[in-house]
């Protein structure tokens, strides 16, 4: 005979429960402002997710591919928005339902061999062999990648460089060729160009 919240708020929980069961017990709490189910935000952080639905499968290496197949998509995912995970989810679904094992990890996940190492200790611990109908793994709390500026030249490329211009110091003269990172200002370099080309002296 109830017909709103307020009488629902109104009676008794135990008479609730005894009445409908723990779902009474459980309207009892809403109607109460009592919910201890996790807030989910109507707009959840970004995350992506890749999936693969199967036959019924339980051969171990034909898992270990298709988890490999998924790091893969899920790599390319996360270079094209430029970002990089700090946490990790493998859900599997079976007959019986679904299971899900979350990591979280300090040094971030971005390419296609961090991620199957971590996808794959996450199967570890999820999976015991049973055939399952889909496999799904999603990216989560996720990071723009730090841009920083990229040298032309490693190291050793630097001294080969450097091996080079003093040979052609030795043969042509300390002018035949400078690096734009020594000279004074853009002047300069614009002066030693166009005496280079007898338009120019000084």
């Amino acid at each position: 005979g109830l017909t709103t919240l307020g009488q629902v708020a109104a009676v008794d929980k135990n008479t609730l429960i005894q009445q409908v069961g723990r779902v009474g017990g459980q309207l009892h709490d809403w109607v109460n402002g009592k919910d201890s189910r996790p807030v989910w935000p109507l707009y959840p952080p970004p995350a992506e997710r890749v999936a693969q639905i199967l036959d019924i499968e339980n051969r171990q290496e034909v898992i270990i591919q298709i988890l490999g197949k998924l790091c893969a998509q899920l790599a390319d995912r996360l270079r094209s928005t430029t970002s990089q995970a700090q946490r990790l989810t493998l859900r599997l679904e079976d007959e019986t339902g679904c299971q899900a094992y979350t990591q979280q990890y300090n040094r971030p996940l971005k390419d296609t061999h961090r991620l199957y190492q971590a996808a794959e200790q996450l199967l570890t611990q999820l999976w015991q062999g049973q055939p399952l109908l889909e496999i799904e793994l999603v990216a989560e709390a996720l990071q723009p990648i730090a841009r920083g500026q990229l040298s032309l030249w490693s190291s050793r490329s630097r001294g080969q460089i450097e091996q080079a211009m003093a040979a052609i110091h030795s043969r042509y003269g300390v002018q035949a060729v400078s690096m734009a990172s020594q000279l004074d200002d853009t002047g300069r370099f614009a002066q030693m160009i166009l005496a280079a080309e007898g338009r120019f002296s000084w």
